[in-house]
């Protein structure tokens, strides 16, 4: 048996960086969870790396969050196992900040739902497109409504239409004008109608022309009477013949008269 287990939190504490630098693997391998709580920032920074990655999850999950956080700073954040990762208490995601940036798309991907919804907006912005792509439809469904408004515009249009098509409707609600604009045409119409008709008025006049003439005439055909209403002409005339023809009597009964001018001749011809 390793002596360092006979050691209390407050000897453990008490240790050199010299002396926590010079336990061999076995030693860390052998620290209780009462004593990896009692170590310091220092402490943890002295950790040799080949050491460290000998911790288990439910090592590092009993470390100080604070002490943690302020301590990884020497390590290259890919220097965390999956195994790890997994065992990261949802404080201690959150007090990383920025610095889940460095890990691999692999980690991100295997994030809990927990775990995902510990990432602060700062952390949320600071994630690489390729990070964004690496998330599952459940973890993207477990994204704060914060979250969701914190990814980068033009991380969003790179998402798969699954991860679009996996958004709740509070996420969707959530989304900015810059974010609907990115939205590509493949993304646009991955969108179902509990999704769209979720977009308040303000929203979808700030999504522009692309997103409106992007939707199917099925998806026209599921925004409500006063969605319609709220189109801007430039948005009522950027839609196709078909999907005018789709619009139903309550849609165009909520049509204004400057929408109904904004409309070519062959897309008046349509309304029924």
């Amino acid at each position: 048996m390793s002596i360092i287990s006979s050691l209390t939190p407050t000897q453990i504490a008490a240790l050199t960086t010299t002396q926590i630098q010079n336990l061999g693997t076995a030693d860390v391998a052998a620290l209780s969870k009462t004593q990896i709580a009692a170590l310091t920032s220092e402490q943890i920074a002295a950790i040799e790396t080949q050491d460290f990655v000998v911790l288990s999850s439910a090592q590092i999950s009993a470390f100080n969050t604070k002490a943690f956080a302020d301590a990884m700073g020497p390590y290259d954040m890919k220097t965390l196992t999956s195994n790890q990762v997994a065992g990261l208490t949802a404080a201690q995601i959150n007090a990383l900040g920025t610095e889940i940036v460095e890990w691999d798309t692999e980690d991100v991907a295997q994030l809990s739902a927990q775990q995902i919804k510990a990432l602060s907006t700062d952390s949320i912005v600071a994630l690489t497109s390729d990070q964004v792509k690496a998330l599952g439809t459940a973890q993207v469904a477990a994204l704060t409504a914060a979250q969701v408004a914190a990814i980068d515009a033009a991380d969003l249009a790179e998402m798969s239409t699954a991860q679009v098509a996996a958004l709740t409707a509070a996420q969707i609600k959530a989304l900015t004008t810059a974010q609907l604009q990115a939205l590509t045409s493949d993304q646009v119409q991955a969108l179902k109608a509990t999704q769209l008709v979720a977009l308040t008025t303000t929203q979808l006049q700030g999504a522009g022309t692309d997103f409106t003439k992007n939707l199917t005439s099925d998806q026209v055909k599921a925004l409500t009477a006063a969605q319609v209403a709220a189109l801007g002409t430039d948005q009522v005339a950027s839609l196709d013949t078909e999907d005018v023809a789709a619009l139903t009597a309550a849609q165009v009964k909520a049509l204004s008269t400057a929408q109904v001018v904004a409309l070519g001749t062959a897309q008046a011809g349509a309304l029924k």
